[in-house]
């Protein structure tokens, strides 16, 4: 008897719940509109080389805004690649934005409330090409003095000594160091 009285509350529950509008599927979340603020730790304008990662982040409100409730807006994914995700740390929500340099120029970012007209600050991010350091071309083939029982070698004949023998750089530079006096 038992329980077929508990059979006939739940379904009871079960209609009344569907017929006030109640629904298990919906959910429970308010429809409050997502509040972004810049950390602290971020700046609004950045600078990123070509094939280099930097982040910015956001903090969040309300604390239960998830990776589904906003979306990212880049105006040239071209320039740089941007990916969110959300966290929780230290006690408050935040946002990671992570940004891959691709090619030169500059593009702003900025994160949107998919639920409202609620948007982040606006990041501008310039994108650069790191300067390859070029390497002072060596001429092999040029004229060194060396002493046979020496580990240097060296430009002026006076600075390797009396007994200096004349040899060429792409002999001598794997066996021999350049002087610290004359080679520059």
């Amino acid at each position: 008897m038992m329980k077929c009285f508990i059979s006939m509350f739940l379904c009871a529950s079960i209609v009344i719940c569907l017929f006030s509008g109640c629904s298990s599927s919906e959910s429970s979340k308010p429809n409050t509109p997502v509040e972004f603020s810049l950390s602290e730790y971020s700046d609004s304008e950045i600078e990123v080389a070509v094939d280099e990662w930097d982040s910015v982040n956001f903090y969040l409100l309300p604390f239960d805004t998830t990776d589904e409730d906003l979306e990212i807006v880049n105006s040239d994914n071209n320039i740089a690649e941007c990916n969110f995700w959300t966290n929780a740390a230290a006690g408050n929500k935040i946002c990671i934005i992570n940004i891959k340099g691709l090619a030169e120029g500059v593009t702003t970012v900025y994160l949107k409330d998919k639920n409202s007209t609620s948007e982040s600050a606006r990041i501008t991010i310039t994108v650069f090409q790191e300067e390859e350091e070029e390497e002072e071309e060596v001429d092999n083939s040029r004229t060194v003095y060396i002493n046979l029982n020496g580990d240097k070698y060296h430009y002026s004949k006076e600075c390797a000594g009396k007994s200096a023998q004349e040899s060429t750089l792409n002999k001598v530079i794997r066996s021999k160091e350049p002087c610290s006096k004359c080679v520059h």
